[in-house]
């Protein structure tokens, strides 16, 4: 058995591309930055990115999250709706 995985950390985004890292508003240009920090805290067991992504949010706005995850080299990202 491996360790316990971090708590998972949630993005949301929403029209107008509008992105909140774990609640608070947070602009785009800074999610890649903030996601290779979690990731550096243990790469071998990085925390779940959780995208909330709204039913009438913009495409280019998930694709601009899920990007920056890939340049932050996470691994484990989940689509979720609540």
């Amino acid at each position: 058995e491996g360790p316990t995985p971090p708590p998972p950390f949630r993005l949301r985004t929403n029209p107008p591309g509008q992105a909140y890292w774990n609640g608070p508003p947070t602009p785009m240009s800074a999610l890649q930055a903030m996601m290779t920090g979690e990731v550096q805290r243990d790469v071998g067991n990085q925390p779940r990115l959780e995208i909330d992504a709204s039913g009438d949010a913009e495409y280019q706005a998930v694709t601009q999250v899920l990007a920056a995850a890939h340049n932050a080299e996470m691994s484990r990202i989940a689509f979720v709706r609540r």
